[in-house]
């Protein structure tokens, strides 16, 4: 960036690979029929527990996303997150909640960009002490009680009126 002052670094091909990698595994575990297996079993589990399914629903995704390493993985689950809904909780509690825990996963799972990229930064940064264990073991548990007090908050914000009082007289 010449108006920065600072100049230009090689292209991230070890990152670029890993995204390659994890993409070219999920689209063969869906194409092996693995994502619908994989969507059953966590449709039975949101399923089974509507009255937490703002809880659930998170917890599912992260966990789906941390095991796959990629985000996308976690589309054929919301479908299912709306069709579970109840009164007390109404569908964007709980999706909104399950889409920020997938993102939160990929700093935390082991297969992702996001963490080869912080293990290569700590390399280059002289921090050898810090690899994949260390980063999985502040990334995991952080990702984790955060996307469990948001859930938490998520469950228990009174829902807000959605009309606009009218200003008119009558």
């Amino acid at each position: 960036m010449v108006a920065f002052g600072i100049a230009p670094t090689s292209p991230p091909i070890d990152v670029m690979l890993i995204i390659l990698a994890v993409i070219m595994a999920a689209s063969v575990m869906d194409a092996a029929g693995g994502i619908d297996f994989l969507v059953s079993i966590a449709e039975r589990i949101i399923r089974a527990n509507p009255k937490y399914v703002t809880i659930v629903a998170p917890l599912t995704t992260w966990s789906f996303t941390f095991v796959a390493g990629t985000g996308h993985i976690v589309y054929p689950l919301l479908p299912v997150i709306y069709e579970t809904r109840t009164a007390a909780h109404p569908a964007e509690r709980p999706m909104a909640v399950a889409t920020i825990a997938s993102q939160q996963a990929i700093t935390a799972s082991p297969v992702a960009a996001a963490t080869a990229a912080d293990d290569r930064l700590f390399a280059e940064k002289g921090l050898t002490d810090w690899g994949l264990p260390q980063i999985l073991m502040v990334c995991v548990p952080a990702t984790l009680t955060g996307v469990l007090a948001a859930a938490i908050v998520s469950m228990f914000i009174a829902r807000t009126s959605r009309t606009i009082p009218s200003t008119r007289r009558a």
